[in-house]
């Protein structure tokens, strides 16, 4: 083939394969397609296998987000009623200053489980709150509805908060968990009559139980507790020698005379590293029976009375505006037993004497051993057991007189001194004694130097006159006694003390029927 023809063929040719490569390009770059024959059989089985696990586990797992979203939400709605009555009663018992179970509310109606109030005036409280359970209809459930009033108790709020809604019957009818401090140990029976101070109440713990919980298909009932403290409570800062009861007491229930403070006297009730920061506590019901005139001065953060009025206090002289009622101002060691007298196994001793020295060992003395203690004589009483005074102790002018760890006991006939001290006497005894005047009167001379501690077996009380009995045998302290002076804890239950004379006395505390604080005494309620 020659010339043009050769020339067309090779032409041909180059254009064929030009063709074919094109249609190889578009081939690659067209997507495959599948013909119309369809599934195979095998392909449809394995579909009609796999298709109903997969619809099977999406719908488990739908219910299972369904349900779980339901139980979520009944929580919270329960959750939600715990905390609307939590933000309402701890703020109400924190701001309590007396409270009250009894079921008569004291603001709205219903059931009263828990009533408060703070903000003293003369004539009552400024704020009252009462927690009430109403029925709900005649359903067995009940409501719980925070009530407030201003000014005075009233049946008609001032305003009212819905706080609970379920409440079972039994919950409607329980009332709040008082946990008492050692001093009120019986607060939780006096609350149900009566109002009772705040600052004696270490905790009120209310459990709510609503018959049925949120959650859906629950049959089980929602409970929660609360707890909260009043901030008035009064907790010992050192309770190993402090106590928690109103470190200065005064038992008597009907003197109207319970505490005459006079002519530039002063008492300071301290608590922990304070001054004037406790409370005078006041079992008198009548109105004025604290008196403090002739430019005395009473240094206290408040009064617990059991004067329904509010005003036991009275005079031109300087003391605290606050008074606090509780219905009764108890005796912190009416259950503290007392030792025996005259004690039991003891055998008749006496003192022995080496010059001006006196050395006196536990047991019973017959006779007033001072007695033959001269002037300036040095006395130690030796450990080991305890001492009992049949006739009384008298130390003379200028003795020194040591005590180690014990109990004595000190008896006389009548109205005779069981314990006395002359002028410039200086008594130590702060290893711990107990001074158990089980009869006779107690009085301590001029310039009397004394440092006493009490034991822990009896509450730390360091000198217990059990012997005086109303203005009968008083205790007397004082009497130009040097800033020196230290004394445990006093407890006086039946009789009176009298501090008078320049005299400047510290104690722990000092529990006492009256008591009387005149002419410059300073008294010091501290703990050592």
């Amino acid at each position: 083939m020659t010339g043009p023809l050769r020339n067309a063929a090779t032409h041909a040719r180059i254009v064929q394969r030009w063709v074919l490569r094109m249609r190889h390009i578009l081939a690659l770059e067209r997507p495959r397609t599948r013909g119309d024959e369809g599934m195979t059989l095998v392909e449809l089985l394995v579909t009609m296998l796999v298709l109903p696990v997969v619809i099977g586990g999406l719908a488990f797992g739908l219910v299972a987000v369904f349900s779980l979203q339901s139980t979520v939400s009944g929580r919270v709605i329960d959750s939600g009623n715990a905390q609307t009555l939590s933000a309402t009663y701890i703020k109400d018992v924190q701001s309590a200053q007396v409270l009250t179970d009894n079921p008569s509310p004291s603001c709205g109606v219903g059931n009263q489980l828990l009533g408060v109030a703070w903000g003293a005036t003369s004539s009552g409280y400024l704020n009252y709150v009462s927690y009430n359970a109403i029925q709900n209809g005649t359903s067995a459930t009940y409501s719980l509805s925070r009530d407030l009033c201003y000014d005075a108790p009233s049946s008609v709020p001032t305003s009212s908060q819905l706080v609970a809604t379920d409440l079972s019957s039994a919950s409607a009818a329980s009332t709040p968990t008082l946990t008492c401090a050692p001093s009120q140990s019986n607060c939780a029976s006096q609350a149900r009559t009566a109002w009772v101070a705040a600052s004696g109440v270490a905790k009120v713990a209310f459990t709510v139980t609503e018959t049925q919980s949120n959650i859906t298909a629950s049959t089980a009932a929602f409970e929660f507790a609360l707890t909260a403290t009043p901030r008035s409570f009064s907790e010992a800062v050192n309770p190993a020698t402090l106590p928690t009861f109103s470190p200065f007491s005064l038992l008597s229930k009907t003197s109207c005379t319970a505490l005459t403070m006079a002519n530039n006297s002063v008492l300071s009730i301290n608590v922990g590293t304070g001054t004037g920061n406790g409370s005078l506590g006041v079992s008198s019901t009548c109105s004025g029976s604290v008196s403090v005139s002739n430019n005395a001065t009473l240094k206290a953060a408040s009064v617990n009375t059991s004067n329904p009025s509010l005003n036991s206090l009275t005079g031109p002289g300087s003391y605290p505006s606050t008074e606090y009622y509780a219905s009764q101002v108890g005796d912190p060691f009416a259950t503290l037993a007392p030792p025996a007298d005259p004690p039991s196994g003891g055998t008749t001793v006496t003192c022995t004497q080496s010059g001006n020295t006196y050395t006196c060992p536990p047991g019973n003395y017959a006779t007033n051993p001072g007695l033959s203690f001269g002037s300036g004589a040095s006395v130690q009483f030796t450990p080991g057991g305890t001492f009992w005074f049949e006739n009384g102790l008298s130390l003379s002018n200028n003795v020194n007189a040591t005590f180690a760890t014990g109990t004595y006991i000190f008896d006389a006939s009548g109205t005779s001194a069981s314990l006395s001290t002359s002028n410039n006497t200086t008594i130590n005894a702060t290893s711990g004694v107990l001074f158990y005047v089980h009869s006779g009167a107690v009085t301590f001379g001029n310039n009397a130097v004394i440092n006493v501690r009490g034991l822990a077996q009896y509450d730390f009380v360091a000198i217990w006159d059990a012997g005086a009995s109303g203005s009968t045998n008083p205790m007397t302290l004082g009497n130009n006694g040097s800033a020196g002076y230290g004394y445990g804890g006093i407890y006086v239950p039946n009789g009176q003390v009298i501090m008078n004379n320049n005299g400047t006395v510290t104690a722990a505390f000092l529990v006492t029927n009256t008591a009387t604080i005149s002419n410059n005494v300073s008294l010091n309620i501290t703990s050592p």
